[in-house]
């Protein structure tokens, strides 16, 4: 029997890191992470960037910690994190582009509609 811990510990911590974007207030009433995603979804950002110190002030210093010494191994984590949870487009744009359809393909990829 193969031991499970380890894809438990990645399971667990990406379950906080789903939790951390959709929820994490850098200031009362504004979600810092979900606006990036909105953002992104909206052709307005590409890059989402999570700063360390909200982990540490959200409690979630072992993966702080963690994603220091494992940033790649994070990064991936992350990354799934937000393709979950990207929200639908709240503003048309004009044409589709690559971005568009690399971004269709990923959504795809991991169950979401486009």
């Amino acid at each position: 029997m193969a031991d499970d811990a380890p894809r438990k510990k990645y399971q667990d911590q990406e379950d906080k890191l789903t939790k951390f974007l959709q929820e994490f207030e850098s200031e009362p009433g504004e979600f810092k992470y979900a606006s990036q995603m909105q953002a992104i979804a909206n052709r307005q950002q590409r890059i989402i960037t999570i700063d360390i110190d909200d982990l540490e002030k959200a409690q979630l210093d072992d993966i702080a910690r963690e994603a220091r010494l494992n940033t790649k191994r994070y990064l991936s984590i992350i990354s799934d994190c937000v393709d979950a949870l990207l929200p639908a487009a709240s503003q048309a744009y004009e044409e589709e582009d690559i971005f568009d359809i690399l971004l269709a393909q990923r959504l795809q990829a991991h169950g979401n509609e486009a």
